[in-house]
């Protein structure tokens, strides 16, 4: 391998690893992952990383962001959420996140948003005059499906990245 070849693995596989931490923080990374991995394959000529393999990456993040959107509707909508108050989930996850991800090196992202996500639907229940504990299950189903979510989506993550590194490394 060539020096730019080494230099072009290296930057592919540092915006592998910013895909799964926005996967972390509750955005879109598998589009990351599959935008940086496109660009490494036209830039080395498909050498290594074919068509095929980004069709492949292309399935695999499609499945993943819409699996991940699923289950954060399904949590909320299980335990009896109105939309204002998925939206509060979703705009209280992503809050969560951001404020806890300086801690633990970036980790306290994924309990922030959890949090960030009970809390989010919690308080818009709340808000829409139910009763607390009503709004507590509300909370969880958020909770739990941001976690289903984030478990699934960052499981696909890892799968590219792994995907990856066997294309271009045998």
């Amino acid at each position: 391998m060539s020096l730019l070849a080494i230099l072009g693995t290296i930057v592919l596989f540092a915006f592998l690893a910013a895909g799964l931490l926005l996967v972390v923080l509750g955005m879109p990374g598998t589009l990351v992952i599959l935008a940086s991995t496109g660009v490494y394959a036209y830039s080395t000529g498909f050498e290594r990383v074919t068509v095929k393999l980004l069709v492949v990456l292309l399935v695999i993040t499609l499945a993943a962001e819409g699996l991940d959107l699923i289950a954060g509707m399904w949590g909320a909508k299980k335990y009896g959420s109105s939309k204002k108050a998925m939206l509060g989930a979703l705009m209280g996850g992503a809050v969560g996140s951001i404020m806890l991800a300086p801690v633990a090196f970036g980790l306290g992202a994924i309990p922030g948003a959890l949090m960030g996500s009970f809390g989010g639907a919690f308080g818009v229940a709340a808000l829409e005059k139910r009763r607390m504990g009503d709004a507590a299950w509300v909370g969880y189903g958020a909770f739990l499906g941001r976690l289903i979510g984030t478990i699934l989506k960052g499981t696909a993550a890892v799968s590219m990245i792994v995907i990856n590194a066997f294309a271009i490394f045998s």
